[in-house]
């Protein structure tokens, strides 16, 4: 033990010795290929991409805690509005796995690929593909059903109008929200202090 470790300090004095005679050569400025340049530019948008789906994660935690309550119909557009929150969570985790997977190949300087790492990423990612496929069908099974968006709405209603001022969807009202009573006229000012104003602007 006492002899390897002589060697081992050894070794390490030659080290320094030759650190020390080399060191302008140490100081030269690094050169990158366009495939490591290419690979740096990655790492840092799968690290972008995880910190962004961290946000919008804690956005659709928020959201589906309003949307998808006791007794929530999933036949019904609210209950569906809820799938399409559930989704966006499960989107946004396997898109945060999927990032930080990637990010453990490119942003490590090795010559060997993480294929464990690149396994990881394209689970992931196929997960995160579902899951918006899976939001996107209960969007369209609400946008593309008007009756389930305003039950017993006239004819002519569709999503694209509805609110709409002038179209036929203007003034359909939802069931169980009570709308808002018409705004009073403007009051009118008396015909003496009209008649001050005109004089005082004449004079």
């Amino acid at each position: 033990a006492a002899r390897s470790l002589s060697r081992w300090h050894a070794k390490r004095q030659d080290l320094k010795s030759y650190i020390k005679s080399h060191r302008r050569g140490l100081k030269g400025k690094m050169s990158f290929t366009k495939g490591q340049q290419a690979t740096t530019a990655e790492c840092v948008f799968n690290v972008e991409q995880a910190t962004a789906q961290i946000a919008a994660l804690a956005s659709n935690i928020a959201d589906s805690a309003k949307t998808c309550v006791k007794g929530t119909n999933f036949l019904e557009t609210s209950g569906k509005v809820c799938v399409v929150n559930l989704a966006g969570i499960a989107y946004s985790v396997s898109t945060i796995a999927a990032s930080l997977s990637m990010a453990a190949g490119n942003c490590a300087t090795t010559l060997m690929p993480n294929y464990l790492a690149m396994c990881v990423g394209g689970a992931a990612g196929v997960a995160a593909s579902l899951s918006q496929f899976a939001g996107a069908a209960a969007l369209t099974s609400a946008a593309c059903a008007p009756e389930q968006l305003a039950p017993g709405a006239a004819a002519g209603v569709t999503p694209s109008n509805f609110g709409q001022p002038g179209g036929p969807g203007a003034n359909v009202e939802l069931p169980g929200v009570t709308p808002l009573p018409p705004l009073p006229p403007p009051p009118k000012a008396p015909a003496a202090d009209v008649r001050r104003l005109h004089e005082e602007q004449n004079a």
